[in-house]
């Protein structure tokens, strides 16, 4: 498997986790990356390109990714390649190539095994490897597969990057590529340790992939979904930012409706940021005819200027009217009531 993986959070899968029943609260480079390593077959290889945040990131989803792919595959290794590479100012980013190697099927039910009777062996023998776990591989080992300088983001500058800088041409960059150890996990230790199988009895449910399943008569079964599960999937893709909720005509009522299920559901972290902060702008408002009425103004604003924002760095610039033209049609509808916005509003909503 080969693949610049996609990257975003669980909203910008925008509703196609409904396609595939497992990992569907994944983020979209979590997504990609674990069921690539699921499909893979055992001893196959798997090399990502993705963000820095999948080798580098601390805690949360980022070290999650890493536990689970580690239950299917051993990470070999990772390169940090120079910002330059993709060469274009939208993609001045760090980017990482991460390898992984699917273990047999005999070490796949042995990992198995180990997790549910005996987890602290799969630290001690480094199928769980502390340091890439816990995102510091690239403080150590990893370091002399940093491809250039690294330079850590200047806090004083506004959206300054952190940079892997080089002046060497992408040719020499691909002669720098030094071959990863061997395999760093304790195969004996693992074979050592004594397991029994796995026995399970109908209505034992376990959770693989992110999926419910329950043994019925003797084989696994996935549990159906509920229909407001589905409808709260397809809504948090409509509401990604607020130039989709635009597009997608998203009421203020179906928007709260969704964030009372997630908070009763005990889903509350799937709630965008933005989505969160205009839902906290608007509760002081008098009634709920006041709200929707500056929700609706709001997304509009917002919707454009994040339009604006995300094409600044354009060097030849736009027409926003031709290229905009129901968003620049709906902020003359809405200029009226953004201009009697209340002093109660805050934030964003009000910006």
């Amino acid at each position: 498997v080969v693949s610049n993986v996609p990257f975003g959070g669980v909203a910008d899968r925008g509703g196609n986790q409904l396609l595939d029943n497992r990992y569907q609260k994944e983020p979209l480079q979590n997504y990609f990356i674990l069921r690539s390593l699921e499909k893979l077959r055992p001893g196959g290889l798997a090399v990502f390109i993705t963000p820095p945040r999948c080798v580098s990131g601390k805690g949360g989803k980022e070290e999650e990714l890493r536990i689970r792919a580690s239950y299917l595959a051993e990470f070999l290794g990772a390169y940090r390649l120079p910002n330059a590479v993709f060469g274009t100012a939208s993609a001045d980013t760090m980017t990482d190539v991460i390898a992984f190697r699917k273990y047999s099927r005999a070490n796949l039910d042995k990992i198995a095994e180990l997790r549910e009777q005996a987890p602290a062996t799969l630290i001690a023998a480094n199928v769980q490897w502390q340091p890439f776990i816990h995102g510091r591989y690239f403080d150590d080992e990893g370091k002399r597969f940093v491809l250039g300088e690294f330079v850590p983001k200047n806090p004083d500058k506004f959206r300054d990057v952190d940079r892997v800088i080089t002046q060497a041409s992408v040719g020499e960059i691909g002669q720098m590529l030094k071959k990863f150890p061997d395999s760093r996990v304790n195969w004996a230790a693992l074979d050592g340790t004594e397991t029994t199988p796995i026995v399970y009895r109908d209505g034992d449910t376990i959770t693989q992939a992110g999926e419910t399943l329950q043994m019925q008569d003797g084989r696994w079964v996935a549990l159906a979904r509920s229909e407001q599960s589905f409808e709260a999937s397809r809504l948090l893709g409509q509401l990604a930012d607020p130039y989709r909720a635009f597009e997608n005509r998203i009421t203020w009522k179906q928007a709260t409706e969704l964030i009372d299920y997630l908070v009763q559901t005990s889903q509350a972290i799937e709630i965008p940021d933005w989505l969160r902060g205009v839902a906290n702008s608007l509760k002081p408002l008098a009634t709920p005819a006041e709200q929707a009425s500056f929700w609706q103004a709001g997304i509009v604003g917002m919707a454009a200027s994040q339009v604006i924002e995300e094409r600044l760095g354009e060097e030849t610039g736009f027409d926003f009217l031709a290229a905009y033209s129901a968003l620049s049609d709906a902020m003359q509808r809405v200029s009226s009531v953004a201009k009697r916005r209340p002093g109660l509003l805050g934030g964003a909503l009000k910006q």
